[in-house]
């Protein structure tokens, strides 16, 4: 969520510069081929990193060497191959720690300051650090003014040159997740182009179908009122308690009964 969300706001800022993969191309083979088939005139590369074993991080780190690092969540996923949470930690904490490449300066690290875990691990980054969250003393602090089935509203505080700078915008993705993923991309985004991203590219960004991915908590209007929230692509148990809140609220605000369909995770 937090790719596509990031691949949709740079390239509403640089549009044709931009290049991203849809689907999940986050492992040994997927992040080579993103790489691999960038275009010469595009000046700007996305890549989602992942894990299932220890040492995955660091290795695709090492072979993307980002100029900015987005870490959103620590959780349970993965744990068959990271063991405990502690373990993930330690994984998904290397993309800090082995973002600073030889002879070049550390580039900038993102990370959510809501949790716990990974305001630890942003707290070692070796470069400029910068914290997005619902937190008040998150460097991008967030709060959601409204949530529908066509998305959230929500208001983001920031201060830039010198000036603290709030501004207002909707995102197409729903809950909890969607709100994180667009304030992240909004964080990455300004610190990458070292210039204030407007309104109106907020708004054209997350309208995008490039913000949006199948199967992550997409709405579908069925007959007679009935709301269905498709969140069938993959999870762990913390977008689920996400997606159920969200899922509630939306119940809530339509009067409706939630009924839930829930799968092996």
């Amino acid at each position: 969520t937090t790719r596509a969300a990031l691949s949709a706001l740079l390239e509403a800022a640089e549009p044709g510069g931009v290049h991203y993969a849809r689907g999940n191309f986050n492992n040994l083979i997927g992040v080579p081929l993103v790489l691999l088939s960038l275009g010469e005139r595009e000046r700007f590369a996305v890549a989602e990193l992942g894990t299932n074993q220890p040492g995955e991080v660091a290795t695709l780190t090492r072979m993307a060497a980002p100029d900015v690092a987005v870490l959103t969540l620590i959780g349970y996923e993965h744990t068959e191959g990271l063991g405990d949470l502690d373990g993930v930690e330690a994984e998904e904490g290397a993309l800090f720690a082995n973002q600073a490449q030889p002879g070049h300066a550390a580039g900038v690290a993102v990370g959510n300051a809501d949790d716990e875990r990974v305001r630890r691990q942003l707290g070692k980054a070796p470069g400029r650090r910068v914290s997005y969250g619902q937190r008040a003393d998150a460097d991008y602090c967030f709060r959601v003014l409204g949530v529908s089935e066509r998305g959230s509203d929500l208001e983001v505080g920031r201060v830039l040159a010198g000036h603290v700078v709030r501004t207002r915008f909707a995102t197409t993705t729903l809950g909890d997740a969607g709100a994180y993923a667009a304030v992240a991309a909004l964080a990455a985004v300004e610190s990458l182009l070292g210039r204030e991203m407007t309104e109106e590219i907020l708004n054209r960004a997350f309208a995008s179908s490039v913000a949006s991915e199948a199967g992550r908590l997409c709405p579908v209007e069925l007959t007679g009122g009935i709301l269905l929230l498709d969140d069938t692509y993959n999870s762990n148990p913390e977008s689920v308690e996400s997606s159920l809140r969200t899922a509630r609220q939306l119940a809530d605000q339509r009067h409706a009964k939630l009924v839930l369909v829930l799968g092996e995770m």
